[in-house]
């Protein structure tokens, strides 16, 4: 349906540079820690220099992640945020069947290590925290290599370590495991490694991050309370006049979107399974649109689209960089054009199929373009594939859509991390 550009143009309101996936702030300083160990020469070609770079930070996260797998020992389920442990785990399986004393780093991590570990997930955010600077693959001297030199000193990382990435070469699996205990992925960094990564989540240059971080440590998570109920509180705290007034009509702009998102995926589910549950195969678009949460996503979408436009709308006052606002302008065409057909049951499903069919066109599988899920026909509307959809089981309600996660879980992860500081 086209809801993702808007959703990250709203999660880059409150929380820049941050992602979902980047939630385990060890793996900014184990980046940090991997690029100073490459061996470049003084005046070498930049090129050369970014390749041994990554090069060497890859050797040092494979080392890294079959450290973290020997220092837990049976406790392997304490692995489960490591990427790629599965290939870890398979590598120290094969060291014990061998009876080896040491080991390499010459072992796959991943299918594709470079786009799926550290440098791929963890590479543009420490970017935008000011601790890598991937052109060059260089550290930044005032945080990326004061968080490299923590994170060695503290976890007393041992000179054969260094050494065996360096060269290539092979490091005791005892040393290995005794330095995995302190480097450990879920283990609390050291009080200087903490205080760097809180400086780099509050870092001033990036206003907006800091400030919701701020918020969001003021206004802590509740027991079972869900992300937008989280936003919904804090949001609440914040004047319509005060110093956050941005952060507050950005929050506010969130709840709205996700409530349209939810209502208008959840009538797209309600027409996959009405072509799904049809005995012939063909749904009729007339008694779908008799389906009673269809019925009540038109009811209620005019209203809820009504409400975002206005937060919307406040939001815009304060944006500097006018060309942001384009990230969020097709989606919120579409929901207006959605809205003028909510008095129309086929009309409604109508506009849902043709969104959806244009959304399709515009993706790329092995070189064709996508399909779309479904089809009208001269007789209904009927599934081009028999698996379609993102939720198998039933869908009668928008709470059942999943809303969209809005970095707010890696925040939290900074926050206890730069605890222990």
């Amino acid at each position: 349906m086209g809801f993702e550009r808007g959703y990250l143009f709203l999660a880059d309101q409150i929380l820049p540079g941050l992602t979902n996936v980047a939630n385990q702030p060890r793996y900014l300083s184990l980046l940090c820690a991997g690029v100073p160990l490459a061996e470049v020469e003084q005046g070498e070609a930049p090129r050369n220099a970014r390749a041994k770079r990554r090069e060497t930070a890859l050797r040092f996260e494979r080392f890294w992640a079959l450290a973290n797998v020997l220092a837990a020992g049976r406790r392997k389920e304490e692995c489960s945020g490591l990427r790629g442990v599965t290939y870890a785990l398979a590598e120290a399986e094969s060291l014990d069947r061998r009876s080896a004393t040491s080991c390499s780093s010459k072992f796959r991590l991943l299918s594709r290590q470079e786009p799926y570990g550290a440098l791929g997930i963890y590479g543009a955010v420490a970017e935008q925290m000011r601790l890598l600077e991937r052109t060059a693959y260089g550290l930044t001297p005032d945080s990326g290599e004061r968080l490299a030199e923590a994170f060695f000193g503290e976890s007393q990382a041992p000179d054969s370590l260094k050494r065996a990435v360096r060269e290539n070469g092979e490091v005791g699996l005892a040393t290995l495991a005794k330095w995995g205990e302190k480097a450990f992925l879920t283990a609390d960094p050291g009080p200087v490694e903490g205080r760097l990564l809180g400086d780099a989540l509050f870092d001033e240059r990036e206003m907006n991050r800091g400030r919701t971080a701020r918020l969001l440590q003021k206004y802590p998570l509740k027991q079972k309370e869900r992300e937008l109920e989280w936003l919904e509180r804090v949001s609440g705290k914040l004047s319509e006049k005060g110093e956050d007034a941005d952060l507050r009509a950005a929050m506010r702009a969130i709840l709205a979107y996700e409530r349209c998102y939810r209502l208008t995926l959840m009538a797209f589910e309600r027409i996959l399974m009405g072509c799904r549950q049809a005995a012939t195969g063909l749904a009729c678009a007339e008694e779908l649109a008799k389906d009673d949460a269809l019925r009540e996503a038109r009811k209620r979408l005019p209203a809820e689209i009504q409400n975002l436009t206005r937060t919307l709308d406040e939001l815009q006052k304060y944006l500097q960089a006018v060309g942001e606002w384009l990230r969020i302008q097709d989606t919120r065409g579409f929901l207006d054009s959605l809205s003028a057909t909510c008095d129309s049951g086929t009309g409604f499903i109508d506009a849902l199929i043709d969104r959806h069919s244009e959304i399709q066109s515009g993706k790329w599988d092995g070189g064709h373009k996508k399909s779309s899920w479904v089809k009208r026909g001269d007789k209904g509307l009927s599934l081009t594939i028999l698996r379609v959809g993102r939720w198998q089981r039933e869908v009668t309600a928008p709470e059942n859509i999943p809303a969209h996660e809005y970095r707010l879980r890696s925040v939290l992860a900074l926050l206890e991390a730069s605890r222990s500081a």
